[in-house]
């Protein structure tokens, strides 16, 4: 076997054993042997290297058949960081993660210019304050994900069509990548947060094989989950139920079309809704989430009108796909309960029979965080793929990172 293809192998080999112990850890050296079919010296030797690179740690001993009891090997939570940034609501998100996916530190910056190239430019100077950051308390940062809304092809990292954003075939990772010489993963906000969700929401989010994430917000997105894999359809950009038109003579969307879902479901649209009725105008969302919750009839009337056709569109979806698990986040069905409880119902009564038995509806328990953590989690599956587990090195001064591979 030629060099080249030595080095392939000892990737391959190194992320199964990576992967082993990030998902079933603590775990022994004999046990990720037997169970990765690998010997026990090649087992011996990768756990060493991802050891000395501090991406793993050892924990404890296992219990002893016989012998020297074997030491437990589990994931070294500060041996990298993730920088994710969210650009799905009406500020800059960014957040840092450590190895085991949990939440170190986040940022919120205000978007003052909300669209085109200022935004992007308020992007890159939010990512450098917190690469900054980062750089002053030594954290490793492996890669940097960014999620935002819109038509995407996440294996080229190029937005199609951001109208919200103000982005057309914008290759963003190739941007990011030369601004600050990390690998960089762009995904479409939904699927992040369906990941996110899928991965690390309620006990049974991981026992689900067919889910859909729905996400009311600025827009209304959709992310699936297909045989327990991120399902993202032949351009990657599958989920886009907030353009499945409902009023053909409606509203016009952003999208160019008229009628879509977004045109009533959308945090703006409920607004705008509301305001329309009444003399007493609504400032802004919060403001009318406010009032909802402290019994304004009108307010509730216009979210549980919106949660009806919302709950109409995602039965359907559930006929089509045979759904077993349906979560919904944003803020507005987080806190309008007589919204969600209206969704359900009208989701409910479009379903084929004995559909409803099987299927699980509930308001997503990561809330914010559900992205971050399914930014992440692509980022080191993108990382591990193309780059193996070399990482930049932290450097001192004002170059913040080292080239990447």
């Amino acid at each position: 076997m030629d060099a080249a293809n030595n080095v392939i192998l000892h990737d391959i080999n190194t992320n199964s054993i990576f992967r082993l112990v990030q998902h079933q850890g603590p775990v022994s050296r004999v046990e990720i042997s037997e169970r990765t079919g690998l010997a026990a010296s090649t087992v011996s030797m990768i756990t060493g290297e991802l050891q000395g690179n501090g991406f793993i740690r050892e924990c404890g001993y296992a219990t002893s058949t016989g012998g020297r009891r074997p030491r437990l090997l589990e994931i070294n939570p500060d041996g990298g960081y993730f920088l994710c940034v969210d650009l799905a609501g009406s500020n800059i998100a960014v957040g840092v993660l450590n190895l085991s996916f949990e939440l170190v530190h986040e940022w919120s910056y205000e978007k003052t210019m909300a669209s085109g190239e200022s935004l992007y430019r308020e992007m890159v100077k939010s990512i450098t304050e917190v690469l900054t950051w980062c750089n002053e308390n030594t954290f490793k940062v492996i890669s940097l994900g960014v999620a935002a809304p819109g038509l995407m092809n996440a294996d080229t990292g190029k937005i199609v069509e951001a109208s919200n954003l103000n982005w057309h075939d914008l290759k963003l990772n190739e941007l990011l990548e030369q601004e600050f010489h990390l690998p960089v993963i762009v995904e479409n906000d939904t699927n992040a947060a369906a990941y996110g969700e899928f991965l690390y929401g309620s006990e049974n989010a991981s026992k689900a094989q067919n889910m859909m994430y729905i996400a009311v917000g600025t827009g209304v997105g959709g992310g699936l989950i297909i045989g327990r894999e991120l399902y993202k359809g032949s351009q990657g950009m599958a989920g886009e139920i907030g353009h499945v038109v409902v009023q053909p003579n409606g509203q016009l969307c952003s999208c160019g079309k008229k009628g879509c879902l977004e045109t009533l479901v959308s945090e703006s649209s409920l607004l705008r809704e509301y305001n329309h009725q009444t003399q007493a105008k609504a400032g802004d969302i919060e403001e009318l989430l406010e009032r909802a919750e402290a019994g304004d009839a009108l307010a509730n009337t216009v979210f549980t009108s919106a949660g009806a056709t919302l709950g109409m569109v995602v039965g359907n979806q559930v006929n089509i796909l045979n759904l077993d698990s349906v979560v919904f986040g944003g803020q507005v069905i987080a806190r309008v309960r007589p919204m969600f409880e209206t969704i359900v119902k009208s989701l409910n009564g479009v379903l084929l029979p004995g559909f409803e038995s099987n299927l699980e509806v509930r308001v997503s328990s990561l809330s914010s965080s559900a992205g971050y953590a399914g930014i992440a989690y692509s980022s080191l599956t993108s990382v591990m793929d193309k780059y193996g587990f070399k990482h930049p090195v932290m450097l001192e001064g004002t170059t913040l990172y080292s080239q990447f591979p």
